[in-house]
């Protein structure tokens, strides 16, 4: 089963896949389902729904070929991303925890498959970051690790554009007054980044074209990876690579968010770059490259065009307020 959303007259819709390359609207399932997120709500009776809907063979909506993607889900309640969850990182590290941290990403980032990322040149040094996505499937709050992967739903393709260059400009260093256990305090430097512009602007989140349901995605952590730059090869790795696997990741975020159905989880970076080992920093998309295509074995192929616009850097605009 594979679901995706489709822009149709202006209007996004749920769709769901009734044959190879054939999608059929959701509300054809019935009234109270419009989209991918009500329908991962109803659980398993929108799946069997929807299977004996196709076994019917009736006309689909629209074929692939001719779709205007939206993001595969287009409202999740939230989006949350992994850390530098890949084994390839550990040498870059000079510490790790032993626990996956992450960041969010804002819904308005969400980009559809053959959207472009519109780029400006106050964005300074922008690169992709190919990465597995884990769609949750039903509420997950303080589960176990054990019962977690019956709290995925399935899996899509999701690209992590991030600026280094903002980035390094929304960075703090600062000393903060940290009790001593004597009753008095000890100034402690810290350098703190917030994730703010520099992973959630526009376009900054691309995502599908489908979810595929996890039971056609039999091993999930064995999943080879792939990114190009227009026809340079960037990242070549496999989900196997990953640090925390995924219900150690779902086990932890439990733990702190509620998790609800249609929410994203993006696993980390595929590395692995070519023989070169070249840094994923390579691939600057503000400078070079038209088009950004990420293959993730069993999940197909999400592409996004690079769109460069030229314009006054806000950055002196504000200043000068």
């Amino acid at each position: 089963m594979k679901l995706a959303s489709i822009v149709v007259d202006g209007e996004t819709l749920g769709v769901f896949e009734t044959e190879p390359g054939c999608f059929a609207p959701l509300q054809a399932l019935g009234r109270e389902v419009a989209s991918v997120r009500q329908f991962i709500e109803m659980g398993d009776a929108a799946l069997s729904a929807a299977e004996a809907f196709a076994e019917d063979a009736r006309a689909p909506l629209i074929d692939a070929d001719n779709a205007v993607w939206a993001p595969a889900i287009p409202d999740p309640s939230k989006i949350l991303c992994i850390a530098l969850n890949n084994s390839a990182a550990d040498s870059q590290l000079t510490y790790r925890p032993d626990f996956p941290v992450y960041f969010p990403k804002f819904p308005s980032a969400l980009n559809g498959h053959g959207r472009p990322v519109e780029l400006f040149p106050h964005y300074g040094l922008v690169h992709p970051e190919p990465e597995l996505a884990v769609i949750i499937g039903k509420k997950a709050k303080n589960i176990s690790m054990e019962d977690a992967m019956e709290h995925v739903f399935g899996y899509t393709i999701f690209n992590d554009i991030t600026s280094v260059g903002m980035r390094k400009e929304d960075r703090f260093v600062a000393e903060y007054p940290i009790p001593d256990g004597k009753g008095g305090f000890t100034p402690t430097t810290e350098h703190v980044v917030y994730q703010g512009r520099y992973k959630s602007a526009d376009g900054f989140a691309p995502i599908g074209p489908t979810i595929v349901h996890k039971s056609a995605v039999p091993d999930p952590m064995a999943l080879r990876v792939q990114c190009w730059l227009d026809d340079d090869v960037l990242m070549d790795d496999n989900t196997s690579a990953y640090h925390f696997s995924i219900p150690q990741v779902i086990f932890w975020l439990s733990k702190h968010a509620t998790l609800l159905p249609g929410d994203v989880i993006a696993l980390g970076t595929a590395l692995h770059p070519d023989e070169d080992r070249r840094p994923i920093s390579y691939g600057n998309i503000n400078e070079f490259g038209e088009r950004i295509v990420i293959e993730i074995e069993g999940l197909g192929r999400l592409e996004t065009p690079v769109r460069r616009i030229d314009a006054p850097d806000p950055r002196k605009v504000f200043s000068a307020a």
